[in-house]
């Protein structure tokens, strides 16, 4: 037993059990390939007990009790081999054998075969049959919003508020909070098309059937989210608009409205009151341009979608927030184009996080873009193409759906024949962000087939939010809560939780993921993977060649002895190399890097860092903000980067060294 984790070795095979945010997860390593037929695929038996059997569900496995009832769903399933690569893996299952398929051709072992659990489902107090429940979904920190619109009966549409147990989540059938309109009496059916929060401030979008639209702003009361609420403010247009409300966006105190143009509300002195107009709008001026159907902000930038713009080729433009602040009519600072041109509706959906802008289309391809040296200026093309190549389902995307946090990107995509949907995950690489980049990971319904799964996603921290809103009469509208226990596209062994955790790694390797809080993680021997997560960590990679990243939070990160690779993330970091030839990646903030032993390489990046090359022949990086460079012992190299620095110790170039 180590952690939260117990194994038993049986032979060439490892049986493990994670008890982590998700529940209890089971999975399986292989040391070895077994002897089998060539082209055989890797086949993994296991034998019910009891009253359960084996049924084959939608994309998925269900354990059934003799009275019908479904005590166990396995929604999904990962494996993959000692590099990290994905491998092709399938369920088979009858009567009391369960078998787990993988296609292990080019694998190099060991083999880890790893179901996927969902952590949280979450229903609704008054739910109905065909309410589009999961048409909208957002979440920030512990709270979400799942928005219901009317569906094709004419019901009316709410937004619904969950807030998380202190146990995590489970399965919630009621809302802690559900949003109306104040208007009652009056049809509201597409109120909830669109929702967003950041902190305490909701958004919901009503765009109704004539598309003009309104858009609320509920605020959290002193007592919480509870009961049923109605808005604090009214958005309105100055102008009549097209499709006013389709998409709705939030950061700190200011909201974006999508409609025929971008319209930008800044919270007034007196907070979220009344009916409001917007303080600024923006229209794109390129000829035959459209909609700004699509809208996205993070803190003083803006992202607009105009997908139906060029014959529907599409463009998506950024905004910087004026010296004067957000007024008047507002112009472009860059302006978004996929460099081969080919896709359709290129700018809708898209999403923002810090630096990192993704614009998606009604194809298989989503753009990343990220914000060059200079700032957003110019007309500017992708850094990568993120293509979806395992594709579930029948018939072609009706649309995709955006979720980013951190280094990972969520793609939702739902087929217009059958209605089946699936979430896919894409992972930063370690050169960064850049080429045709395919799926390191793919996540399916745990619910019926044909459920629209991945219509809608949201991300925060560790939290992975995807709406299911049904789409056919006779199926659940649900949305589901995922646990992200992956670091980097590889499933972890060692899970954290919530709070501050003390996670140890065995002698060997392994894949250590701290989620949020306070955490102290020792990676022990081996080559370990730890992704400490969210909080002020403490990290030490231990013996072995580590990759270790700091993600968000004031971290300090040690590698310890091996040549490791340290991205600090986030926040003001201190970063220690260690023993051996490491690389270290300040990141984001005022980092404090110190190489250690050995002919390291030191990269400041953003903010005002202290590098120390420490003993060996180290190439020290500054990059951006004001740096201070020190060789420290040995033959180095140092280069600033673009702000005025200061080195020490070492020979001075421009440039990369």
């Amino acid at each position: 037993m180590q952690a939260n984790r117990i194994e038993y070795q049986r032979g060439n095979l490892r049986e493990w059990y994670i008890n982590g945010p998700a529940g209890l997860e089971q999975g399986f390593t292989l040391a070895r390939p077994p002897a089998k037929a060539t082209g055989e695929s890797l086949t993994l038996t296991l034998a019910l007990n009891g009253d359960l059997h084996a049924q084959t569900a939608a994309e998925g496995l269900d354990l059934v009790k003799n009275d019908g009832r479904i005590a166990m769903h396995y929604g999904g399933l990962t494996a993959y081999d000692a590099n990290g690569l994905a491998l092709p893996t399938w369920w088979q299952g009858q009567g009391k054998a369960v078998s787990l398929r993988v296609d292990d051709r080019g694998a190099k072992y060991p083999v880890t075969i790893d179901p996927f659990f969902q952590q949280g489902k979450l229903g609704h107090s008054n739910a109905a049959i065909e309410d589009y429940f999961g048409i909208s979904v957002a979440v920030s920190g512990g709270t979400i919003v799942v928005g219901k619109s009317g569906g094709p009966f004419g019901t009316n549409g709410a937004a619904y508020v969950y807030v998380k147990p202190a146990g995590g989540w489970k399965e919630l059938h009621s809302e802690n909070a559900k949003l109306i309109p104040s208007h009652i009496g009056f049809n509201f059916q597409y109120f909830g098309n669109s929702v967003a929060i950041d902190g305490n401030t909701i958004v919901v979008g009503e765009p109704t059937s004539l598309c003009q639209g309104t858009v609320y702003v509920f605020v959290k009361p002193t007592n919480g989210w509870a009961g049923t609420m109605t808005e604090n403010a009214k958005l309105t247009p100055a102008d009549k608009t097209g499709c006013y409300g389709s998409s709705v966006a939030t950061s700190t105190d200011t909201v974006v409205v999508g409609g025929s143009a971008a319209y930008v509300f800044v919270k007034p002195l007196d907070g979220w009151s009344g009916s409001l107009n917007e303080s600024a709008k923006f229209t794109s001026t390129t000829q035959g341009s459209s909609d700004a159907r699509s809208v996205a902000i993070s803190k003083d930038t803006i992202l607009v979608g105009v997908p139906e713009e060029n014959g529907l080729q599409g463009a998506a433009y950024v905004l910087t927030k004026p010296l004067s602040g957000w007024k008047g009519n507002l112009k472009e600072n860059a302006k978004l184009l996929s460099s081969d041109g080919s896709q359709i509706l290129f700018g809708s959906p898209i999403i923002l996080f810090g630096n990192t802008a993704v614009i998606g289309t009604n194809q298989l391809t989503a753009y990343l873009f990220e914000k060059p040296a200079a700032g957003w200026e110019g007309n500017l093309n992708e850094n990568a193409q993120l293509v979806v190549t395992n594709i579930v389902g029948e018939g072609f995307p009706v649309g995709q759906s955006l979720a980013i946090a951190g280094n990972t990107v969520v793609v939702g995509m739902v087929l217009d024949y059958d209605k089946v949907g699936s979430a896919y995950v894409f992972y930063k690489p370690v050169s960064g962000w850049s080429g045709k980049l395919s799926e390191n990971g793919k996540l399916l319904s745990p619910g019926a087939f044909g459920d629209g799964f991945g219509w809608s996603v949201a991300m925060s921290g560790n939290d992975l939010v995807v709406g299911a809103p049904g789409f056919n009469s006779y199926l659940e509208s649900v949305a589901y809560v995922l646990q992200r226990s992956f670091c980097k596209g590889v499933s972890a062994t060692i899970v954290g939780t919530a709070g501050a955790d003390v996670l140890t790694g065995t002698a060997g390797r392994d894949v250590i993921v701290g989620l949020g809080g306070n955490d102290k993680i020792y990676g022990g021997g081996g080559n370990d993977l730890i992704c400490a997560g969210a909080g002020n960590d403490i990290v030490s990679g231990g013996s072995g060649n580590d990759l270790i990243y700091g993600e968000d939070g004031l971290d300090t990160l040690n590698g310890g002895e091996g040549n490791d690779i340290v991205f600090a993330g986030t926040g003001n970091d201190s970063v220690i190399g260690g023993i051996g030839s490491d690389r270290l990646y300040g990141e984001s903030g005022s980092d404090a890097l110190n190489g250690g032993e050995g002919n390291d390489i030191v990269l400041g990046g953003a903010g005002n860092d202290r590098v120390i090359g420490g003993i060996g022949n180290d190439r020290l990086y500054g990059e951006g903000g004001r740096d201070t460079l020190n060789g420290g012992t040995g033959s180095d190299i140092c280069s600033g980067g673009i702000d005025i620095d200061s080195a020490t110790a070492c020979e001075i170039v421009s440039g990369v060294p």
